[in-house]
C-alpha cells in the first residue's frame, strides 16, 4: 500500500495536477495505508499536504479536499468506529515510533541540551539512560522496546518536550525521519538481508537494489 501510495503521489507531483479519477484512488490507498500501519498517518498526511502545496491552482482544492477526507475518515474509525465495536487497536508505542526516534537522536546528537526536567519527562516514557546505548539510526525498535507503559498525563508532557526540541535542533528530527524511512522515499539499497539484489544492467545503473523478491522481479521483467 505504501509503495502503492508513494506512485501515485510521485505521478500526481510531476504532473502537478490531479484528476478526480486519482484523488479517488489516493483517498482510498492513503486512508488503508493510515489503518495498516500504525504509523502510517504521520507518513500520509504530511504527504498530502506536501501535494497540496505543488499542485496547479486549479487542482490544489482536489488536494486538500483529499487531505482533509483522509484525516476525518481515519478519526473517526479510530476513535469510533473502533470505540463503539470494542476493537483492539496497536500498541501506542507503535504509532509513536517516529517521535521516540526523533527524542533519540536529539539525545545522541545533543546530549547537553537536555534539560534535567526533558530527561526526566523523556525518562517516564522511554529509558533515558538505554537510549545512547540502543539508538539505531534505521529502526526504532531498540527505543520502542524501553517503552514505559505511562499514564496519559506523563505521554502529554512527553508530547510538549518533543515539540520543544524540534524548535531547537529542527534538522535532527528531519535526518531522524529520513534515516528511518529511506526504504518509502527512494528505491535504493536497503539494510538488512531481507530483499533480493535486481540483477539486470538497468536497475544497478539507476541504483536500484534490495526492493523485491525474485520471483516478483522475473515476473516484472516478462511483463515489462
Amino acid at each position: 500500500m505504501i509503495t502503492l501510495f508513494s506512485l501515485l503521489i510521485a505521478k500526481s507531483m510531476h504532473d502537478k495536477k490531479i484528476s478526480g479519477k486519482r484523488a479517488c484512488l489516493i483517498f482510498i490507498v492513503a486512508v488503508l495505508c493510515a489503518l495498516l500501519r500504525n504509523n502510517g498517518i504521520y507518513v500520509v498526511l504530511p504527504t498530502l499536504v506536501g501535494c497540496v502545496v505543488c499542485m496547479h491552482k486549479s487542482d490544489k482544492r482536489k488536494a486538500l479536499e483529499v487531505a482533509v477526507g483522509v484525516g476525518a475518515c481515519f478519526f473517526l474509525i479510530q476513535n469510533i468506529a473502533i470505540s463503539a465495536g470494542h476493537l483492539k487497536t496497536g500498541y501506542k508505542q507503535e504509532m509513536l515510533s517516529i517521535p521516540f526516534q526523533q527524542t533519540a537522536r536529539y539525545v545522541v546528537a545533543y546530549p547537553d541540551d537536555v534539560t534535567n526536567e526533558e530527561k526526566r519527562i523523556i525518562d517516564s516514557v522511554i529509558d533515558y539512560d538505554a537510549i545512547i546505548a540502543n539508538y539505531s539510526p534505521e529502526t526504532s525498535d531498540p527505543i520502542k522496546n524501553t517503552y514505559r507503559w505511562p499514564k496519559e498525563k506523563c505521554l502529554k508532557e512527553y508530547y510538549v518536550v518533543w515539540a520543544k526540541m524540534f524548535f531547537k535542533h529542527p534538522g535532527v528530527y528531519i535526518s531522524s525521519f529520513v534515516n528511518m524511512n529511506y526504504g518509502f522515499l527512494a528505491p535504493v539499497e536497503l539494510n538488512g538481508e531481507s530483499s533480493y539484489t535486481f540483477k539486470s544492467e538497468w536497475e544497478t545503473s539507476h541504483g536500484i537494489y534490495k526492493i523485491f523478491p525474485e520471483k516478483i522481479i522475473t515476473c516484472w521483467d516478462k511483463f515489462i
